[in-house]
């Protein structure tokens, strides 16, 4: 039988990545090596805050460790990546901590979704003022993205038999995503 969770990691359009409590890189799907243009050997050498904007690490660690001491099971946030070629990628964030039964957190999976602005390092450094400007066109390309997701799901997938699983996820991703994006308004 196919393992529906390995199909969705290797066929997702979202980046999805593992980190351990160290903040290491434990597994990476496809999408989220493209996106940031290492492949997973070389991301299981970082940590995630390896290839985090300077500006947005702290913010970042701040939520990590809340999800490590269990105050919360999940966080959202908009940041920024920095690839390997030197290019700012901005995303939208999603993190959720998986916890053993004894409700200690083993691990955290990250959900990534690219947003469709990248920007030389040189020229973010040029317009530091100017990040509300960027800010409003990334937030108003979520709902596209967000929405854009589920179909593609239901192609790659809608005629395999059992795809329920993976139509249900899909649906549950994208609703998870807008819900995001209304909260933010």
């Amino acid at each position: 039988m196919v393992n529906m969770y390995d199909v969705l990691w290797d066929k997702c359009i979202v980046g999805l990545a593992e980190v351990n409590k160290a903040g290491y890189f434990i597994r990476a799907n496809p999408s989220f090596c493209n996106l940031v243009g290492y492949n997973e050997s070389e991301l299981q050498q970082k940590k995630w805050v390896d290839i985090t904007h300077p500006e947005d690490a702290t913010s970042g660690e701040i939520m990590f460790e809340k999800a490590l001491a269990g105050g919360i099971t999940s966080y959202t946030m908009e940041k920024r990546y920095i690839t390997k070629r030197g290019l700012v990628v901005w995303v939208n964030l999603f993190v959720s901590s998986v916890q053993d039964e004894n409700k200690q957190v083993k691990f955290l999976i990250k959900q990534i979704i690219n947003t469709p602005v990248i920007i030389p390092t040189e020229t973010l450094d040029r317009h530091k003022n100017d990040s509300s400007t960027l800010s409003s066109k990334i937030k108003d390309n979520y709902k596209t993205i967000a929405t854009s997701l589920i179909g593609a799901i239901f192609t790659i997938y809608g005629n395999q038999t059992g795809s329920s699983e993976i139509q249900n996820l899909g649906i549950a991703l994208t609703v998870g995503v807008l819900g995001g994006i209304a909260a933010k308004k």
